[in-house]
Formats: structure tokens, sequence, C-alpha cells
């Protein structure tokens, strides 16, 4: 359920998201309440909501510091967040750039997987020859995913302070990853490119438990159980293969990978 915040109404129970007012139609500040269920199972495991920092409500075990929040922000630098103990899922919400409209007309029976790991130094020019080797074409198109790609690979190098990447472009046409998972990396950057976005929940999973869905072009930084164990953040590739739908996903790691699953 979504309704719009107003003076005098209980924070308290609200899931760990603010999405700031310019993201928003009309100014107005919007969160999400879990359903009585679910609230109820995060209880059941020792979590309870209470306020966290920058205004926003996060899980606390214990009475302790929030441990298991997830930011969403029309902003890049909200990526940087995910470098934070307590931020385990930081979403930049985009559009996706207008320049790589076309990716979703490619055919994808002449388009292979890209799976490279390379320095942030010789990252532009790895990708661009993966990208000709997987299919891509070598013109303006081209050098705009190169872009995207490559400056995805920079960010991720920033924030977790690396000097080589694993990076992956998969085209998904299957169900492989429909459950709810945390993976054996520190952090993954993931964002879907054509099709439908990377779903997520908090922790627990249950029948009422809601699911959050990232879209197209939305940038997403997953912590790991490499670096939050047991895992506050799950997440799934979106079922797709009963409707015949094609994802084109990003996932950038520290390299070498540990897992091969979005």
């Amino acid at each position: 359920m979504v309704f719009d915040d107003a003076p005098g109404r209980e924070a308290v129970a609200k899931l760990p998201i603010r999405m700031p007012s310019h993201c928003l139609a009309g100014g107005k500040q919007r969160f999400s309440t879990p359903s009585a269920p679910a609230a109820a199972a995060r209880a059941s495991h020792g979590h309870e909501l209470v306020p966290a920092a920058d205004g926003l409500i996060g899980f606390a075990r214990q009475h302790t510091l929030a441990s298991a929040v997830a930011l969403e922000r029309c902003h890049h630098g909200v990526l940087d967040a995910i470098a934070r103990p307590e931020v385990h899922l930081a979403v930049w919400r985009r559009a996706l750039p207008s320049d790589l409209a076309w990716l979703a007309s490619l055919d994808w029976g002449k388009i292979d997987d890209l799976h490279l790991e390379t320095t942030i130094a010789a990252v532009d020019r790895d990708v661009t020859e993966a990208l000709a080797d997987a299919g891509y074409p070598a013109d303006a198109r081209g050098d705009a995913l190169l872009d995207e790609i490559a400056g995805h690979a920079r960010c991720v190098a920033a924030i977790l302070k690396l000097d080589t990447v694993s990076i992956r472009l998969e085209v998904i046409q299957t169900d492989a990853c429909r459950k709810f998972h945390a993976d054996y990396v520190t952090a993954r950057l993931l964002t879907t490119l054509v099709g439908s976005g990377t779903q997520w929940i908090h922790g627990v999973e249950a029948p009422d438990t809601p699911i959050r869905q990232m879209q197209p072009g939305d940038v997403g930084i997953f912590k790991g159980r490499l670096a939050a164990d047991p895992p506050a953040i799950l997440h799934r590739s979106p079922p797709i293969g009963a409707n015949g739908e094609t994802r084109l996903l990003l996932a950038i790691d520290p390299a070498p990978a540990r897992s091969s699953n979005e």
C-alpha cells in the first residue's frame, strides 16, 4: 500500500525507504507500509522498525543501530551510500538513457553474452573488444553502450576501491534465477537495459512479503554475503519464462566474480 505522508501520521511502521519529493509528481513524498503478516514475520526474527539516519526507517536487531536500510534516490550520488554499514541496497532511480533505446530492437539470436574481467585502466579498450565479439554494433550505438558499461564499472571501482572488476552483459529469456537470494560477493551492481527490472525483498520471505521491483534504467548496488551475512536484502530475476520476454542485464562485481547468478 502506498500513501502520501501527512502531518500526524505515525512513521514507525514504515518500510526503510523514503523517496525525495523531486522524484514524485506534485512534490509529495510517498512511503510504503508493510503488510501485517510481513511485519509479524520480521518481529519473529528479532527485528523491529526504528528511525534511522537521513529521516529513514530501518531494521534494527534488538533495539540496536538499523542494519538493513534500502535507499532510493533520483541522483547517482545515492550509490555511494552502499559503503555505509547500515545500507544494504542503494538504488539510483533513473530513466533508461535515450541513446540506449535501440537495444530493445536487437536480434537476440545474433547477440552473445559478454563476460570479462578488466582493470579500470583498460576498461574502455576491453569492453569495446568484448562488445564487438558479442555482436553489438560498432558505431555510435556501440559507443553509447560502452559509455554505459564503463561508467558503471568506474563507479563500482571508486565506491569499493577496486582496480579490477568483473563485467557481465547477459541476455535472459528464462526463469533460471527465480528464487530470492543474496550473492557471494561483497557487492554487485545491477541494471536492466531491456525488459523487466530486478525484484527484491527485505530479508524474510513470506507469502505476503512485499516485492519491490527496479525499473529499466534503474541502477542498484546490492550488498552480498561477503559483506552482510545473514543478508538483509534478497533479490531475483523476475519470472519471464511464461510470457516470452527478453531481458538484457548488466552486472558488475569485484573481480574475481564468486557467483554467476543475478
